[in-house]
């Protein structure tokens, strides 16, 4: 080997041994406190509820309609409970439409155009499914 890490101190430096300055690592000299601050973390603050209880009635509406169109799904009245949660989706795109920014909380995901676009075509697809499959007894 060429250089100047070559010797018996800078094979004792690699092996973990040599000065008490911290030692080395790939060749170079570590600091002896490398690795040993302690850090200490900034206080978090807790997330701030709403300012007013009314902007949380448009996603408790959506919701409501949504766990019990599930719950009319879960015991066998799937016709029911999708036309239920399509009409909750539905719901969400009128809200989204005719409510502010403020009011309407976390149905506001996109820009509005985008968002009732969305809502839309979901309630329409759920609609379509549940109307349009048909049951066949026979299989």
């Amino acid at each position: 080997m060429t250089g100047p890490d070559v010797g018996p101190d800078a094979a004792g430096e690699r092996a973990g041994g040599g000065s008490a300055g911290g030692g080395s690592v790939g060749g170079r000299a570590v600091p002896e406190s490398f690795g040993t601050e302690s850090v200490v973390a900034e206080p978090v603050e807790a997330p701030r509820p709403p300012r007013d209880w009314r902007n949380a009635v448009p996603v408790v509406i959506v919701m409501v309609m949504i766990a019990v169109g599930l719950v009319l799904i879960s015991l066998a009245h799937w016709r029911r409970g999708s036309i239920l949660v399509g009409s909750a989706v539905f719901v969400a795109g009128v809200m989204r439409i005719f409510l502010s920014e403020e009011r309407i909380g976390t149905l506001a995901v996109r820009s509005k155009r985008f968002d009732v676009g969305f809502y839309f075509l979901v309630a329409a697809v759920l609609a379509v499914v549940a109307i349009g499959v048909g049951v066949d007894p026979v299989g």
